[in-house]
């Protein structure tokens, strides 16, 4: 797989520089006590205990957060574009599976028409 850059925020860049610290490995992050790339069930391992450990209910695997991650970026109103190239993702429709929309935010949404109705019959609208 290439290697390719990610935009991380400030606490999460703070986060990695203390990890990096008392890392014991050149080239992994996150590795062993030995220093050694971690396999596959240590991960998972790994991953579900943080999960626990957040309180996150249901089944927890490494995608889920990647998909916390896209999911929050959504909510915050980060354009689908972007998203797709933070995710790595060839084409928009892969980026597509993180729209999820809930029934709060259509409230919030239309709420935006609001001031279509502050008409006053003075000044009538030309539109």
């Amino acid at each position: 797989m290439p290697e390719r850059a990610i935009p991380i925020n400030d606490v999460l860049h703070e986060v990695l520089l203390k990890i990096f610290a008392r890392k014991k490995s050149p080239s992994y992050p996150f590795c062993s006590i030995n220093g050694m790339k971690l396999n596959q069930s240590r991960r998972l391992f790994e991953c579900k205990k943080i999960g626990k450990s957040a309180g996150i209910k249901g089944r927890v695997f490494l995608h889920k957060f990647r998909h916390t991650f896209a999911t929050h970026l959504i909510k915050r109103r980060v354009p689908i574009e972007v998203i797709q190239k933070l995710l790595g993702h060839a084409t928009i429709h892969q980026s597509m599976v993180y729209l999820h929309i809930r029934s709060e935010d259509l409230h919030t949404d239309v709420a935006r028409l609001n001031d279509l109705a502050n008409l006053s019959d003075s000044n009538p609208s030309k539109d």
